[in-house]
C-alpha cells in the first residue's frame, strides 16, 4: 500500500478524518501494514500493546471474556471496518495497559498500524492535532461504551 492510500484511509477514519492534509502526511509517516487473515487475533484481551490501528480493508470484531462463576464465554463489543479505529487507547496517554478486549479478523484485513509512542510524541509537539485527535478519540470511547452496555444485557 502507498503513502498516498493510507493517507487516503486515514482521511476516512473516525479517528483521524478531521484532521488537515498535511496532518495526515506527518501521521502517515509514522505508519506500518499489518494484514491478518480470518480467525487470526490481532491481540488478546489482557496482553500489553503499545499499537492503535485503522482498517484499511476487511472487517474485525471486538470481544470480550467474561467469567460469570459458572457461566464463561465471550460477548461481541463491536464489528468494525474499513476506516474504523481501534487498539490500545492509553497509548495515547504515555501508559502501558493491558487490553480490555480481543481484536479477532472477521474477514481478511489489512490494518494501518500506528505505535503510540511517536504518535503521542506527535500530538504533544502540535497541540491542536492532539486536541482533534482527542476530542474524536472520546466520540469512539462513548459508542463503544453503548456497544459494551448493550453486551452485558445480553449476559
Amino acid at each position: 500500500m502507498e503513502r498516498s492510500e493510507i493517507i487516503h484511509v486515514l482521511k476516512s477514519c473516525d479517528l483521524f478524518g478531521a484532521l488537515r492534509e498535511d496532518e495526515l502526511e506527518r501521521i502517515s509517516a509514522i505508519c506500518g501494514l499489518a494484514e491478518f487473515g480470518p480467525g487470526e487475533y490481532i491481540f488478546t484481551q489482557g496482553s500489553i500493546s503499545g499499537c492503535l490501528y485503522v482498517i484499511a480493508e476487511g472487517s474485525i470484531r471486538l470481544e470480550r471474556h467474561v467469567d460469570l462463576g459458572g457461566r464463561k464465554g465471550s460477548v461481541t463489543v463491536d464489528r468494525l471496518g474499513r476506516g474504523r479505529a481501534f487498539g490500545c487507547w492509553p497509548v495515547l496517554l504515555g501508559e502501558d495497559y493491558s487490553l480490555l478486549c480481543s481484536a479477532v479478523c472477521t474477514k481478511a484485513a489489512t490494518l494501518i498500524s500506528i505505535e503510540g509512542g511517536p504518535l503521542r510524541e506527535m500530538m504533544a509537539a502540535d497541540k491542536g492535532l492532539g486536541f482533534c485527535v482527542l476530542e474524536r478519540l472520546c466520540t469512539i470511547l462513548r459508542s463503544r461504551m453503548y456497544g459494551v452496555y448493550g453486551a452485558m444485557e445480553k449476559l
